[in-house]
């Protein structure tokens, strides 16, 4: 149910000022399940690995010795950059 109406929101525009936390904060009495998810799927895992490191997809692995992230939490986060640069680039999804 709550999920519905969630779905029933108007979407907002997308702007590089939008905050996402700040929207969750706004609304977790109106939404308190979608809060908790968010809370769990946007914090920031941390590593010791430069980004630049992390994505480079130029032949480098990310091994054990230079990442301490989650092989999940990998792959999400590289899924990520890939439909994000794809959408940025205007590529279509096949």
């Amino acid at each position: 149910m709550e999920l519905d109406f969630y779905f029933e929101e108007n979407v907002l525009p997308r702007v590089p000022t939008f905050d996402i936390l700040g929207w969750c904060k706004t609304h977790e009495v109106k939404y308190p399940t979608l809060q908790k998810m968010a809370k769990d799927i946007l914090t920031i895992p941390v590593s010791s690995v430069a980004s630049e490191s992390a994505f480079n997809t130029c032949g480098r692995i990310i091994s054990p010795h230079r990442c301490k992230l989650h092989a999940n939490t990998l792959e999400a986060l590289m899924c990520t950059r890939t439909w994000l640069w794809n959408e940025i680039n205007g590529i279509q999804k096949i």
